[in-house]
């Protein structure tokens, strides 16, 4: 991203060899966990099961009756990887719901957000940390009955998060170093804290 005078990209990898070669550094400043999200209050919970039921189409209504709306990410997406590897049940019913028809695609986290939002019984997927730094609607749903925290993050009960990385190009200096540093001091870690990331020690 770029803010003033600071230029930092924000990513969900670290670079690639490639971008290394080519003078990109980067580092881990978080993980968020990694949830399925709803804005349906009633909905308390899911199980890996009924995951894959919903994705396969054997399950197409909330248990109040209304319909469940995917708003699924592109296929070879990184969010796509990560639901498809809760489970083999789940892997093989996300391929058979991207061959549905009628699917509603979103290219980044904030689109899903938006759609899951927007569509009325959505279900999605998305980071723990979108939706406390955006205020969402959007409920993070317990899966298997753990609830997506960063303390059961932390302690290895919930165990499904997406990676964030800060990268820059060649050493950061000026402003930009200033950032990095305010992401690891004290006060930037606790930001990211409360705002859904768990830190590395």
């Amino acid at each position: 991203m770029r803010a003033g005078a600071i230029d930092v990209a924000l990513a969900t990898r670290a670079p690639s060899p490639e971008e290394q070669a080519a003078g990109f550094l980067g580092f881990e400043y978080g993980r968020s966990p990694f949830v399925l999200v709803t804005v349906k209050p009633m909905v308390t919970g899911l199980t890996t099961a009924a995951v894959a039921d919903f994705l396969s189409g054997r399950i197409v209504n909330w248990p109040d009756g209304q319909q469940v709306r995917l708003v699924l990410r592109p296929k070879h997406d990184g969010d796509t990887a990560l639901l498809a590897a809760i489970s083999p049940d789940i892997a093989g019913a996300l391929d058979l719901a991207h061959q549905r028809q009628g699917m509603v695609v979103a290219s980044t986290d904030q689109d899903a957000a938006d759609e899951a939002e927007r569509v009325p019984g959505a279900l999605s997927t998305n980071t723990l940390a979108l939706l406390i730094s955006e205020n969402r609607k959007l409920r993070a749903i317990p899966l298997d009955g753990v609830a997506p925290t960063i303390e059961a993050l932390a302690d290895g009960s919930y165990r499904h998060f997406k990676s964030l990385f800060l990268v820059t190009r060649g050493a950061p200096s000026g402003a930009t170093a200033g950032f990095v540093r305010f992401i690891r001091s004290t006060e930037g870690r606790q930001i990211l804290m409360n705002t859904g990331h768990l830190v590395p020690q």
